[in-house]
């Protein structure tokens, strides 16, 4: 008997399987772009559809039914009648639930539109559909609703276009009474089973790839069908007990959304369509935290990378500590709980280093993948400790750093020995997952004037501001804890990399610093967004800043929508290409922050106002990861950039640290107060009113400016 046979009769053993499948997935082809897609999210699961809301099932087009980077429907789509459905309107505004309107095409017994079908979807540890088929005509019809139903199993990978040379067995669907079961046994002996429970008062049969229930619908009456789609693995769901009512389900989700939104803080503002962003960015971060088998994180986007991210957390974390600091404390904890304890060549992973992605698919679990987790990330692991100095700085909470200071003194090991050569460095190791680590991960992001590539091992900037921070951040929770010497130690440390930073990273001839330093320390001397993470940290002298600053905000920089990440006078620039030319919301909201401190508010205001614009023509007023560099002048709206994640964690987040950076809210987390000296709102957004901000163990409510 083959392997494959014998693991298909272990799961027939357990399931009650009858055969294996014959029919083997279509060849796996990278995402076409240029499909629109929509997007639900709740919890681990999330649902890709196209605008019509189906799940066509061509591999190109990535859609699907996802949790645990695994593809649990690859196929969903309804018809009646024998036809497709006349789509109408559309609503996935709550971000975990989604609503669809049609109607039915002509055939025989009813003329078009005669028959109006409602498919309301909601995520909650499951996927529940209810369908309520309407007829409007004046007679009665004899009709059947149709739903194709497909399964591949496929990882991430493989649906992001990666052809395994081996594959697991798919099962032959089963349907036992209303409730039909997909199924496939992986090369790692996973037994990976998606139930679909039919809730109908009809009968449900199933052949040719669909679900079939026929309908007698009288003049003016509706029929209602349920549908409840779960993961089961080895036997076991997620969620023990069957989902209710579709009713109840989706006024449970609706529940525990309002609850989350009255722990947050709130900001009301006297231009509605700010308030409006404002409540998207703050339902995009809602949908997008993400279980782990170790915690709870944040999700970094929708949809390839809908897993916990390092960078990623810990980035929209700070965005958003005063806010929702139990956000952070999870991402603390979770991050925590991955950092590494050893060295592996293959994953990156060295002992105190923070993780930069977890994968639990197939192919990480089997090790076909380096993202199991994957450590290869410049700058997780100080990004993690200014996370945790930002917290404590906001909640006073020392609890929480003595939790965590054994992970703190072991991440403060790592970064000794990463800059032992004075720079926290990456790249030079054959075979790595990724070539470039810091955000600019792309391969063509760090770049000479003359367009050649920077080579390894590369020292960028922004990393070394992130050390600086990290040092004279947990000095100060050092200090809060007794340790004076620790304190003392990373205070000098911190002060050392400030003046070496300003001599090597520093071009006198553009006044401006350098993207990064090679691996023969030469300056990659192209002008970038990327020391506009700088502003305010310190590493920088005033004037330093002040020059920066300006070149931020010069014509070749500033777009209009935002600040490129590279110069259009740079000969690599591309508008739009990822990290050489295109905006990046969440890259802006550093530069805001930084100019805001430096106290340039009318640039501050300018790039905000910028973003503000580009949320605004999306149709759903939402950020997007990235859009192109282009001019603003001359298009109504950003150019969009394809493959986008939306929504995307820092994204949403950088809508909460620019209204942050505009009140310049300083806690005293001690005494319980916020002062907001300093700060400076844009004209066009008004009074401002920010309600449950949390600084120390009290909630404030602000209003700005004064009456």
């Amino acid at each position: 008997m083959s392997a494959n046979n014998s693991l298909a009769a272990q799961a027939e053993s357990m399931s009650e399987w009858s055969h294996p499948l014959d029919d083997a997935p279509q060849p796996y082809q990278a995402v076409n772009p240029n499909h629109p897609r929509l997007a639900i999210k709740h919890r681990k699961l999330f649902m890709l559809v196209d605008t019509e809301g189906m799940v066509p099932g061509r591999n190109e087009q990535g859609f699907g039914l996802f949790a645990d980077d695994t593809r649990w429907l690859s196929k969903w789509d309804m018809s009646l009648g024998g036809l497709s459905l006349l789509p109408l309107n559309r609503d996935v505004d709550e971000g975990f639930a989604a609503h669809f309107v049609y109607a039915n095409r002509a055939f025989p017994g009813a003329v078009e539109q005669s028959i109006k079908v409602d498919r309301e979807l909601v995520l909650n540890d499951a996927l529940i559909e209810r369908v309520t088929i309407t007829n409007y005509s004046q007679k009665t019809v004899e009709t059947e609703l149709s739903v194709i139903v497909g399964c591949d199993f496929a990882d991430m990978f493989e649906v992001r276009g990666a052809n395994r040379p081996r594959r697991g067995t798919l099962l032959r669907p089963v349907l036992r009474g209303k409730r039909l079961t997909l199924g496939y046994v992986g090369l790692d002996n996973v037994l990976r089973e998606t139930s679909v429970l039919v809730r109908t008062s009809s009968t449900v049969s199933f052949d040719d790839g669909a679900l079939r229930l026929p309908l007698t619908l009288k003049a003016g009456e509706s029929a209602l069908v349920e549908f409840v789609v779960r993961a089961r693995v080895n036997g076991k769901f997620d969620l023990p007990r069957t989902p209710r009512s579709f009713e109840r389900e989706i006024a449970s989700a609706r529940k525990a959304y309002v609850q989350f939104v009255a722990s947050t803080g709130s900001v009301q503002t006297d231009n509605t369509q700010f308030n409006a962003i404002f409540a998207r960015a703050l339902r995009d971060i809602y949908i997008l935290r993400q279980e782990s088998p170790r915690g709870n994180a944040i999700a970094a986007g929708v949809p390839w990378f809908a897993v916990p991210f390092g960078r990623d957390s810990a980035i929209t974390a700070l965005q958003t500590v005063c806010f929702m600091p139990e956000l952070s404390r999870d991402v603390l904890r979770v991050l925590a709980a991955y950092q590494g304890e050893k060295h592996d060549k293959v994953t990156a992973e060295e002992a105190g280093k923070i993780m930069h992605e977890l994968r639990t698919g197939e192919m990480a679990l089997l090790k076909e993948v380096a993202f199991r987790p994957y450590y290869g990330t410049v700058d997780a692991t100080q990004l993690w400790l200014m996370l945790l100095a930002e917290y404590v700085r906001w909640t006073g909470d020392l609890s929480l750093a003595k939790e965590l200071w054994p992970n703190v003194k072991r991440a403060l090991v790592f970064l000794d020995a990463a800059t032992a050569g004075g720079y926290i460095r990456y790249g030079g190791v054959a075979g790595e997952a990724l070539s470039n680590q810091g955000w600019k991960d792309s391969g063509n992001s760090i770049v000479f004037k003359d367009g050649t590539l920077g080579k390894a091992p590369i020292a960028v900037c922004e990393a070394q501001g992130y050390l600086y921070s990290a040092w004279k951040g947990i000095a100060t929770v050092a200090r809060q804890l007794g340790n004076w010497s620790l304190c003392f130690k990373l205070g000098q440390r911190a002060d050392k990399l400030r003046d070496e930073f300003q001599k090597d990273f520093w071009m006198p001839e553009q006044s401006f610093v350098a993207i990064a330093l090679d691996g023969e320390n030469r300056q990659c001397d192209s002008v970038s967004s990327n020391p506009g993470h700088l502003l305010g940290t310190g590493i920088l002298f005033p004037e330093q800043e002040k020059l920066v600053a300006d070149r931020l905000m010069a014509p070749d920089m500033f777009c209009g929508w935002g600040i490129r990440t590279l110069s259009s006078s740079e000969r690599a620039y591309q508008p739009m290409d990822y990290q050489v030319g295109a905006v990046w919301p969440h890259d802006n909201g550093f530069a805001i922050e930084g100019l805001a401190k430096l106290g340039r508010h009318a640039d501050a205001h300018r790039v905000f106002e910028g973003l503000v614009a580009a949320a605004a023509a999306q149709s759903d007023l939402r950020l997007p990861e990235l859009f192109a560099g282009f001019d603003r002048t001359g298009h109504k709206e950003p150019v969009r950039y394809p493959v986008a994640c939306v929504p995307q964690a820092w994204a949403a987040g950088s809508v909460f640290q620019i209204i942050k950076a505009c009140l310049n809210m300083q806690p005293d987390a001690k005494a319980g107060t916020i002062n907001c000296g300093g700060a400076s709102l844009p004209a066009w957004l008004g009074q401002v009113v920010v309600k449950r901000i949390q600084v120390g163990g009290k909630k404030v409510d602000l209003m700005l400016p004064l009456n």
